[in-house]
């Protein structure tokens, strides 16, 4: 959970790594607007490899959204929405960084960060990025 809009309410950020989107367990995260009184769930929008902008294309078993978090990470005042997916390139996983908007985060200038960009290797089971909810 995260304020990504900065309204000062906090949203929730829900990965869904078996669900299929496109292709069989490609997946999705989704982000629910906080609220200050109400049920949440109006305004929710999801992001998968598919999204315009995000690099990459969903394929079968990728498993995008297997972790997600946010964060101001370059101290801009917009967080940054992070998500992985573990199974991606024959499991040997990869990162995703959505640059914080205006509005919340936003495709446009995502970057993926992949496990022999940052020195690991490219082997299968790798999981660069983590398991989360795959167990």
């Amino acid at each position: 959970m995260a304020d990504l809009n900065r309204d000062g309410a906090a949203d929730l950020v829900a990965g869904s790594p078996g669900d299929d989107t496109g292709a069989t367990n490609a997946a999705q995260m989704t982000v629910i607007p906080g609220r200050r009184a109400g049920a949440l769930g109006g305004g929710a929008y999801a992001f998968t490899q598919d999204t315009a902008d995000i690099p990459e294309a969903g394929e079968t078993e990728d498993e995008f959204g297997t972790t997600v978090a946010a964060g101001d990470i370059d101290k801009d005042g917009r967080p940054e929405l992070f998500t992985s997916a573990a199974l991606e390139n024959s499991s040997t996983g990869a990162v995703w960084v959505l640059p914080g908007g205006a509005g919340g985060p936003t495709a446009k200038g995502s970057r993926m960060i992949t496990a022999s960009s940052v020195g690991l290797p490219q082997r299968e089971n790798t999981r660069f990025g983590g398991s989360g909810l795959l167990g």
